[in-house]
């Protein structure tokens, strides 16, 4: 195997021009569009959505965040299979030409503009206009001495109990760092001027935003997490409540700087089907092994000490282009959140999906003996076809039913409809695609809950994946 390369990927000059033998063979590199180059080109038009004056204000927080967890997974995923190829001295090019070096070169040009719009956008247009708007983001230091005591309460009784602070010394190694979760970087000095790190990871279980009553009466904290009626509130990020009270986390010690950092990492495992005994297993172990894969990207904050970066792109063995500094809030994609506060003014106007006429009467059966029905999502509802898995799992004449499901919600009426088959003693088989990408998890769950109520569950094919998109 060729040596590792670790060195940044540096790109060549223009390639030759195509021959008449490779223009025949229709393998000329001019003829082809970079694969990679344009998933970032379809991501910057998610990104202009998101920047379209024209759209509501809360419609243009979530494009960003589509924005963002589009580019954690292209990373996780696209990027991460380049920058292998890389490392191991492949040579080999894409059918457009491009080597693994000018691929990772060009990826974070274009990365690096697309990020710069989308921060310039929150942090100069959006964030100032949705303050205007009543949805206001701020700081620490922005909020009254009674709003700072209510937010001590909240910090002592729901946040300091789930932190956990890890030192990082010869005898506590650099701890692993889970993918796309937000952490602290904190160099600290003791009495005897002995400086040391220690790293806080920025608890999942609590929502990313602390909701502060700015004008109300209250006193002490209720519940200062998420909340859908901001009329009055002041919003924090978590990691903005944690930063002013690090000190409390470590006694004995002054903090002398801190950092927030997030790294990708690479979740293309690829599963061993045809050696699997047992595809649930199998794909439960790659869910595991996820969290341990190479890091492809660092985030850091844009100010952080060089003195952080350099330990922690020595801990984390990465290199200067797989360094991305962020201006403004990481992990954007949690921002989708705001999406559910309840101001109507700042969103579009709800879709109300058409019915065709005839499946509004509930005789779904009849209908469809007469003839096939076609439904066009989004623009006609999704209703019938809940209505009708419904019918066939409560209608005493039907004794089977077979259903496909790729991708389901946490609380997905079709999953509860078909335990309801087969409480009912209908014989139910149900296809779940335990390989659809990042829902793993939740088909698993959901497959071993269908097997539990005796539904008869199938795991797909073989070296295939049951998908289809329509367009």
């Amino acid at each position: 195997m060729p040596k590792a390369k670790t060195s940044a990927p540096k790109t060549s000059g223009p390639e030759a021009r195509c021959t008449d033998e490779e223009k025949r063979e229709l393998t000329c590199p001019d003829f082809y569009i970079n694969r990679e180059i344009n998933w970032l080109d379809f991501n910057a038009r998610v990104l202009e959505e998101a920047t379209d004056p024209r759209r509501p204000l809360l419609e243009q927080v979530k494009f960003l965040a589509i924005f963002h967890n589009n580019l954690d997974e292209f990373f996780m995923v696209r990027v991460a299979n380049i920058l292998h190829q890389y490392r191991n001295g492949v040579a080999a090019t894409a059918p457009d030409g491009m080597s693994p070096a000018r691929q990772l070169a060009e990826i974070r040009r274009r990365a690096l503009q697309l990020l710069e719009r989308a921060q310039d956008h929150w942090r100069k247009k959006l964030a100032p206009q949705l303050r205007e708007r009543g949805v206001r983001l701020v700081r620490y230091k922005e909020l009254s001495q009674k709003q700072k005591r209510i937010l001590d309460g909240y910090f002592q009784n729901e946040i300091y109990p789930v932190l956990t602070p890890q030192a990082i010394d010869p005898a506590h190694p650099f701890p692993t760092i889970s993918n796309i979760s937000l952490n602290f970087l904190v160099q600290l000095k003791d009495d005897l001027g002995v400086t040391r790190f220690a790293r806080l990871k920025c608890p999942g279980n609590l929502s990313r935003f602390v909701f502060i009553p700015r004008n109300k009466e209250a006193k002490t904290y209720a519940s200062l997490g998420f909340s859908a009626n901001v009329r009055d509130d002041d919003i924090l990020l978590l990691e903005d409540v944690i930063r002013e009270h690090l000190a409390s986390l470590f006694p004995g010690y002054t903090v002398v700087s801190e950092g927030l950092f997030r790294i990708t990492r690479n979740t293309d495992v690829e599963i061993e089907e045809d050696e699997a005994d047992d595809l649930l297993e199998a794909v439960k172990d790659l869910v595991e092994q996820r969290r341990f894969g190479d890091v492809v990207r660092l985030e850091i904050a844009h100010r952080m000490p060089a003195e952080l970066t350099a330990f922690l792109t020595r801990h984390l063995d990465v290199q200067p282009f797989q360094i991305y500094r962020i201006k403004g809030p990481q992990a954007f994609s949690d921002l989708m959140a705001l999406y559910g506060i309840d101001r109507p003014g700042l969103k579009d106007e709800p879709h109300h999906p058409h019915t065709p006429p005839g499946l509004q009467s509930g005789e779904l059966f009849a209908r469809i003996a007469r003839r096939d029905v076609f439904l066009y999502h989004p623009y006609e509802s999704f209703t019938p076809v809940l209505d009708f898995i419904r019918a066939a799992s409560e209608d005493p004449g039907v004794i089977a039913i077979k259903q496909t499901l790729y991708r389901v919600g946490n609380d997905s009426p079709v999953v509860r409809a078909l335990i309801e088959a087969r409480r009912r003693h209908k014989q139910v088989t149900a296809v779940v695609e335990l390989k659809a990408r990042f829902d793993e998890e939740r088909n698993i769950t959901w497959a071993e809950e269908l097997e539990k109520a005796g539904v008869n569950v199938v795991y797909g094919l073989v070296g295939m994946k049951i998908h289809a998109k329509l367009c």
